[in-house]
């Protein structure tokens, strides 16, 4: 008699694409095309809310899609924590494509709702996952899961309050959550590749950074000039002393001189923009 041993059942694409959280967001990658396409269409006569295009869809579609993928997969680790739930992340993927295609069908209000509260979830789940986790102290995990809420929150708020949305997000919720994974992640990367041990940041530069994008974007948003120059300058001062600490200068391979650059026009880019409040009066 032939043995016939017992059969395994194939994993489909999609089961075996989704066993990882930061796959399923890649999705972002398609998102920035599309995007990217409407923006350009919407400033050459095109009948397309450029709004919605390019500022809404930008930041949720592109940026925030991008990192809530990262975050769902380094949070774990920087805490040495367990791995978020398939349940939890396939929740949270579901909900923020629905709120996308949502608001790209005219939806607005409504898709603020499946956004705003799909970021609150997410926070709830990476505050879960820092507490089950064996290094609760991991600073920056904590920092990225209350941003990742106020940007649920301001989402949420637009809803019913009328502010200036674009500046509140951007300043309160996108700039400061790339920056925090940033000054985690490039020491890192270039500790790697020279060997070399990390510098503990002083205890008050996360603090302090995070405050000087907040006070910004309420300056901007209450057109106070002498704050938003005072501020500007602070944090390109700021962001200057990292660099340098670090030693983010040393000659490295492209990816790394890449990362360099962005960080230091980041620093360029605060006095500059300090500069032209002062000196122009304008504040975008």
């Amino acid at each position: 008699m032939q043995w016939n041993p017992q059969q395994v059942k194939q994993k489909t694409w999609f089961e075996r694409f989704s066993e990882q959280p930061h796959q399923l967001f890649y999705f972002c990658t398609i998102f920035a095309v599309f995007f990217m396409v409407g923006t350009f269409l919407s400033l050459v006569g095109g009948n397309i809310d450029f709004h919605k295009i390019h500022i809404f869809g930008l930041i949720y579609g592109v940026f925030v899609n991008a990192i809530l993928g990262f975050l769902l997969t380094v949070i774990p680790r920087y805490t040495k924590s367990i791995m978020v739930k398939k349940q939890d992340y396939m929740t949270v993927w579901i909900l923020f494509l629905a709120g996308i295609f949502l608001m790209l069908i005219g939806f607005e209000n409504i898709s603020k709702v499946f956004i705003g509260s799909t970021l609150v979830y997410c926070s709830i789940v990476f505050i879960e996952t820092i507490l089950q986790g064996m290094d609760k102290k991991q600073i920056e995990s904590w920092y990225l899961s209350i941003l990742v809420g106020i940007g649920g929150l301001i989402t949420l708020a637009s809803i019913f309050i009328k502010f200036d949305f674009t500046s509140i997000v951007l300043w309160w919720f996108l700039f400061p959550l790339v920056f925090v994974v940033a000054q985690r992640m490039l020491p890192a990367f270039y500790g790697v590749y020279f060997n070399t041990e990390v510098k503990t940041k002083h205890f008050s530069f996360l603090p302090l950074s995070i405050l000087g994008f907040y006070t910004i974007g309420l300056s901007i948003y209450f057109k106070l000039s002498i704050i938003t120059v005072l501020v500007s300058f602070a944090m390109g001062v700021l962001i200057l002393s990292f660099i340098i600490q670090n030693h983010l200068y040393r000659k490295a391979p492209a990816i790394l001189s890449i990362f360099f650059i962005g960080i230091s026009w980041l620093s360029i880019g605060f006095f500059f923009f300090g500069y032209r409040v002062y000196f122009v009066g304008v504040f975008i």
